[in-house]
């Protein structure tokens, strides 16, 4: 592909990929007296990608354990 082409899966070619990985959280606030949260948890890079895991349901310490691709934008120096 070209330098400004587009990737197989659709992304920019050349630019580097970052796996992120989000396991679990530990101990949340119940804000809720009578219920417990549905917490969530949310990856954003460059405000341009933003990943969201599953919910998880009724619970103070969810366990996701999911992984996402987001696409680093290369920077070039100006100095």
């Amino acid at each position: 592909m070209s330098a400004r082409g587009l990737t197989p899966s659709g992304q920019p070619d050349g630019q580097p990929n970052l796996r992120v990985t989000i396991i679990a959280a530990d101990g949340l606030y119940k804000r809720d007296v009578f219920r417990f949260p549905d917490p969530f948890a949310v990856a954003t890079m460059n405000s341009e990608q933003t990943k969201t895991t599953q919910v998880s349901k009724r619970t103070l310490n969810p366990y996701w354990n999911e992984s996402f691709d987001l696409y680093a934008a290369l920077l070039s120096s100006s100095r």
